[in-house]
């Protein structure tokens, strides 16, 4: 397999993401302004816009104009959505006290909640993960339905009884996803029911706007932090995935050598091993006890995990595409099963294109552009190389993760 050399503009966001701070003056005064944009453009791609633009503030970096317009617009439309967010979830919070439910916010949601008061909010977040007992979601979920929220064209109407969370829903004051969940990752794995367990039990009670909203503690969000990036694709969630680890450790709230036993028991020993590795590797983990629970690891094993979080958002259907060629072992029974989807699909797909609602026949207007797509994702599951070299590094990033050792980088 042909290693591709990972552009260093991307190696300076992985390194800022991993809050190497000021150890980057002297690279960052180096840059000329298509450097500048380039980095301004990725961090912009993979959410870690507000984040770029607070160091540069922080660290007194000089972008250039261009990059620093993109970035103050960014910015602002994002905090903008996080004061939504946050009225958003003390509605929830709120439904939830009425219904005497117990429940907690995950990741991002439960980073916003538990910082210092004042700070400009620098994570952004796509929907509001809460995590509920199975009863109290389905509960929670034909509530809301009745109180005027939607599940949004595009996402499934119906519940999968194998997902994680159920169908997404939108808040109908604003537009804002929530994601109700009755399992804490998509991945069914020896450790979850002992994840979601103590995320629930070791959640913390925060104010909301008024309401009383339960978080997840510091050191059980760093874990279901670190499950949800290595468990499915690995480091899929990207660079923000980094962001979001290096904070809680800058946070000082976290004994690594605690955080490292529940992780092994959990089975995410080799996961968090790699992962502090990779922060020392960018940024430089804050002292010696961190670095004890690093996992030094190859460089190729590194390498492989910066270039999975660097895969670009929008590839999704491409490595879906590769999987199940791969899986059917027969190019007729992947043509017929191609050619099956290709006259059904799904009403929701058609009507996120279309701007229609699900039930409505002008969904079809949406058919010749979906059949171009994935046309398109399909030529590119099955004959470029660039997708089956970030499969490849996937699977072997899996293996090692798994703590399998039948393959290694």
């Amino acid at each position: 397999m042909t290693a591709k050399t990972i552009d260093p503009v991307d190696v300076l966001l992985l390194r800022i993401a991993a809050g190497a701070g000021s150890a980057l003056d002297g690279e960052l005064s180096q840059l000329d302004a298509g450097s500048w944009s380039a980095l301004v453009r990725q961090a912009v791609a993979f959410r870690l816009g507000p984040l770029v633009a607070g160091a540069i503030d922080r660290h007194g970096w000089s972008a250039p104009g261009e990059a620093g317009n993109l970035l103050d617009c960014d910015r602002r439309e994002h905090t903008l959505r996080a004061l939504s967010q946050l009225r958003t979830l003390a509605v929830l919070a709120w439904r939830m006290s009425e219904l005497s439910m117990d429940h907690v916010v995950l990741k991002g949601g439960a980073l916003v909640m538990t910082q210092r008061p004042g700070q400009p909010v620098l994570r952004v977040m796509r929907d509001l993960d809460v995590l509920l007992s199975p009863g109290d979601a389905a509960r929670l979920h034909a509530d809301l339905l009745r109180c005027g929220w939607t599940v949004p064209p595009g996402y499934l109407r119906d519940t999968d009884p194998g997902s994680h969370h159920l169908p997404v829903i939108a808040d109908p004051e604003n537009g804002n996803l929530a994601e109700l969940h009755v399992r804490s990752t998509k991945a069914r794995w020896a450790g979850e029911s002992a994840l979601r367990c103590g995320l629930l039990s070791d959640a913390i009670a925060v104010s909301c706007l008024g309401e009383m909203v339960r978080v997840a503690d510091p050191e059980g969000n760093f874990l279901h932090l670190l499950a949800h990036a290595t468990l499915n694709r690995p480091f899929d969630p990207g660079p923000q995935f980094l962001a979001d680890i290096a904070g809680l450790i800058a946070g000082g709230t976290i004994d690594p050598a605690a955080l490292a036993k529940r992780a092994q028991a959990l089975g995410l020993g080799r996961a968090l091993g790699l992962s502090l590795g990779l922060v020392d590797h960018l940024g430089a983990l804050p002292d010696k006890q961190w670095r004890a629970e690093a996992e030094p690891g190859s460089n190729a094993l590194l390498e492989a995990a910066m270039h999975a979080m660097l895969t670009p958002q929008g590839r999704d259907r491409e490595l879906r595409f590769h999987d199940d060629i791969a899986d059917s072992k027969s190019a007729a029974r992947w043509l017929l099963t191609t050619l099956a989807r290709a006259f059904s699909p799904r009403a929701e797909a058609l009507a996120a294109i279309a701007g229609r609602e699900p039930g409505d026949p002008l969904r079809y207007l949406g058919y010749p552009r979906w059949i171009a797509q994935r046309v398109s994702a399909l030529a590119r599951a099955k004959f470029d190389p660039e997708i089956k070299r970030d499969m490849d590094k996937a699977d072997t990033l899996r293996d090692w993760l798994s703590e399998s050792p039948e393959k290694g980088i």
